[in-house]
């Protein structure tokens, strides 16, 4: 299920690609809306800008 959502959320964000093999039918429902934020929160958990540690002398 999870899965789905993220593969969902992926042919989502990539529609110039999926577009040879179908038409681009963006679907709003109550299971696309969450995928967005979870893989948009776990791309920022991940590619967030990290802090500097403070060097000790």
């Amino acid at each position: 299920r999870f899965s789905h959502a993220v593969n969902s959320t992926i042919s989502n964000l990539h529609p110039a690609k999926c577009a040879r093999q179908r038409k681009i039918d963006v679907q709003l429902d109550m299971t696309t809306i969450p995928a967005f934020i979870v893989v948009f929160g776990l791309l920022w958990f991940l590619l967030r800008p990290r802090r500097p540690k403070p060097k000790i002398n």
